[in-house]
């Protein structure tokens, strides 16, 4: 009855298919999403055009969790054998365009606190804590940079494959890699994204929607 008595769960976390599920999400899960909407966290689909980012993304997990995952090569013939009902979901965010903008609002920051008044401590601690908070934005942007370059361009920063069959839809994989956590733990946009995706018309008739028994994204639905 443990989950840790065996590899595998006997339990698992279903969402239920109706119309509207978006709107039942907690008030937490909404608030987080709308903090990864301002980083610009975007969601696309697709299937084999996918793979090497999402496999990246399970490599990394992989690592950080000390587990054994399966990889590219397994993800590749599951797309293969399921044409019609295999997806890869990606998270998304520009960074170069982030640290762009964090410059913006640093010189902005710093051209106020010039022109406060020394008097007026309460503005100026906000305005400083505010400023500060910017650099260390720019600082781990500029971390990112030194992997991934320092270009205008999308990263993959999470993923899900997911599998319809018959009437049911598994979430059979996920990753994601945890430099962005500060994105907000990006499985909560990424798997209400997924969910409003299923009610379209990609997946039909679908009864439920099985989801990894991980937390971050178990915590979107409780």
């Amino acid at each position: 009855m443990s989950i840790a008595d065996t590899v595998q769960p006997r339990f698992q976390s279903n969402v239920y298919s109706y119309e509207n599920i978006e709107e039942t999400l907690p008030k937490h899960t909404k608030r987080l999403i709308k903090d990864a909407d301002r980083r610009n966290v975007q969601i696309i689909h697709g299937q084999g055009e996918l793979l090497d980012e999402f496999s990246r993304l399970v490599e990394l997990t992989k690592s950080r969790k000390g587990v054994p995952l399966r990889d590219k090569g397994y993800f590749k013939t599951l797309l293969e054998n399921y044409p019609e009902g295999g997806v890869i979901f990606l998270a998304t965010c520009n960074v170069y365009k982030l640290n762009e903008d964090a410059k913006i609002k640093k010189g902005k920051l710093e051209k106020e606190i010039a022109q406060t008044c020394e008097n007026a401590k309460k503005k100026l601690h906000r305005l400083e804590d505010q400023l500060r908070s910017v650099d260390k934005d720019i600082k781990e942007f500029k971390e990112i940079f030194s992997e991934f370059g320092q270009e205008n361009k999308d990263i993959a920063i999470a993923g899900i494959l997911s599998v319809q069959y018959g009437n049911t839809c598994e979430m059979l994989y996920a990753g994601m890699d945890e430099r962005f956590k500060k994105f907000m733990p990006q499985f909560e946009p990424l798997i209400t994204e997924v969910t409003r995706f299923l009610g379209t018309g990609f997946y039909r008739n679908l009864s439920y929607q099985a989801i990894p028994a991980v937390p971050a994204v178990v915590f979107v639905f409780t």
